[in-house]
């Protein structure tokens, strides 16, 4: 049987999830303490599957997706505050 990890074509570092997902290095540092992301500590080198990533940016629209996006308002909704 075959780990997760041996599907994935290649690890990758801080920066390159930093700079694919538009964030900051301190970001993805805080969601690895917060448990939102897992590392792979190597050695001196924390590195990240790639199918980790991908998960977290769906279970962020899963997120999204339920609590409607901020600022969100339905056309109805808006015509009842201006009756």
């Amino acid at each position: 049987m075959q780990t997760r990890a041996a599907h994935s074509l290649r690890l990758i570092t801080v920066g390159d999830v930093a700079e694919m997902l538009g964030v900051g290095i301190g970001t993805v540092r805080d969601w690895c303490r917060q448990g939102r992301l897992r590392p792979i500590k190597i050695s001196r080198s924390v590195r990240f599957d790639p199918v980790d990533i991908l998960d977290l940016v769906e279970r962020s629209k899963a997120a999204v997706c339920a609590h409607g996006q901020p600022g969100d308002q339905s056309p109805a909704h808006d015509r009842a505050g201006r009756s």
